[in-house]
């Protein structure tokens, strides 16, 4: 993946997020605009000495509303 690069992904709960790169810092993780949810921000980071790494997903909504925030809260935690 480069900056801008359009994306299309599959999630495990069975939704197709699409969307373009942010930015990309192999290996320690990339950003995605997405299209779907009114382009939030959704990171993903890995952090941490070898051996000891932690992985980070974090995902910024605006515009969404709260049952919608609420219900991929409820698939996320299910997965």
């Amino acid at each position: 993946m480069r900056q801008d690069d359009a994306v299309s992904l599959h999630s495990e709960t069975g939704e197709t997020i699409s969307g373009r790169v942010e930015l990309d810092s192999p290996p320690w993780g990339f950003c995605l605009q997405i299209t779907e949810l009114n382009r939030a921000i959704f990171w993903i980071t890995i952090e941490g000495e070898p051996g000891k790494h932690e992985a980070q997903l974090w995902l910024s909504m605006h515009g969404i509303s709260r049952e919608r925030v609420a219900e991929l809260g409820r698939q996320w935690a299910d997965t």
